[in-house]
């Protein structure tokens, strides 16, 4: 059990010795890649503005990841006593699966705004159609023995759903959160990208135009740091939910 956070703490040791070194041996310019030590300095000195950018960044990917996951349950239960719509609409969520998030970006800027709604709606389309898929992947792979038995009891379709399917499907619907856990910060800081005053992505992109790489690098950190504690948040409630082995 110790090894399962031993070994990575470890890695990254290495990986940050790996990186000094490397800038000495290579001569590299700080304004290229900087010194992990000039990055850790950066964010204690500046940890209260950094703070307050991922606390936007955090609230953006919550609300939006929360949304998809509505709506996520919402069409799976459609889906599922529908096969009709399945069919109809599973094409156009594969088209806006398949187009680059940051390509529309501008037209959702451009229909709801540079506020919190614009990042919300972005978090929501990167987030939901994982959760869709993986959630009816689950449902799929119900063994027939099981309708069998609840056929034989006579359940209808809604129990069949709530008792089987949905229970049957849950270790695939926590796979599809893991996944959408982390996108969800991908997808505010895409937003932040496009327009915002604050925000994780807003202090990359002003960074990045005033060739401030430590800056840069201290803003992306924390990006991984929020993106981290909402996976393992996801991993955590399944261990709470998933060991249990219950079907409520």
């Amino acid at each position: 059990m110790k090894s399962r956070f031993i070994y990575p703490v470890l890695t990254f040791i290495i990986i940050l010795l790996l990186w000094e070194l490397g800038i000495d041996w290579f001569n590299v310019p700080a304004y290229l890649l900087p010194r992990p030590i000039e990055i850790f300095r950066y964010i204690f000195e500046n940890l209260n503005m950094l703070l307050i950018n991922t606390k936007a960044t955090a609230l953006e990917a919550c609300l939006g990841f929360f949304i998809s996951i509505g709506i996520s349950m919402f069409l799976v239960t459609i889906f599922n006593f529908f096969e009709s719509v399945k069919h109809g609409v599973y094409p156009i969520f594969i088209a806006l699966q398949t187009t680059p998030i940051i390509a529309l970006s501008p037209l959702i800027i451009v229909w709801f705004g540079t506020g919190l709604l614009s990042k919300i709606v972005v978090v929501t389309l990167i987030c939901f159609f994982p959760m869709i898929v993986n959630t009816m992947k689950g449902i799929e792979e119900v063994n027939q023995d099981y309708f069998d038995l609840f056929n034989l009891y006579s359940a209808s379709k809604w129990t069949v759903f709530r008792r089987l399917k949905l229970p049957f499907s849950l270790p695939y619907f926590f796979s599809a959160l893991k996944i959408s856990s982390t996108l969800a910060v991908v997808g505010a800081v895409i937003g932040e990208f496009v327009g915002s005053r604050l925000g994780l992505g807003y202090l990359i992109l002003t960074a990045s135009y005033r060739l401030r790489t430590v800056m840069m690098f201290a803003a992306i950190s924390m990006a991984a740091l929020t993106g981290f504690v909402f996976y393992f948040s996801i991993v955590l409630l399944e261990k709470l939910l998933i060991n249990k082995k219950k079907f409520n």
